[in-house]
């Protein structure tokens, strides 16, 4: 019996370099439990690293201030949520 469908499944694999533009496009299109997971794994993978991180990044010439902004409302949100006994 011959097989007439014309269709192939390939497995490719391929090395893929985002830009921060696009992780960006990526992240703001997750929806709110997508984003909680994020910043769930940015919080396992990061460990005692994070206060470097963010001091490297707020010091850095390429942070605007929408970027600062941005960066700002993140930390005071969680901040208010902290207090209010929000895990």
């Amino acid at each position: 019996m011959i097989n007439k469908n014309r269709n192939l499944k390939v497995w490719v694999e391929a090395e893929v370099h985002p830009s921060p533009e696009e992780l960006a496009d990526v992240f703001w299109a997750m929806d709110s439990e997508e984003q909680a997971l994020f910043f769930n794994h940015l919080g396992e993978i990061s460990q005692q690293g994070i206060s470097f991180q963010l001091q490297a990044v707020t010091d850095s010439e390429h942070l605007t201030h929408h970027g600062r902004f941005v960066m700002g409302k993140i930390g005071d949100y969680s901040d208010k949520r902290c207090q209010y006994g929000a895990s």
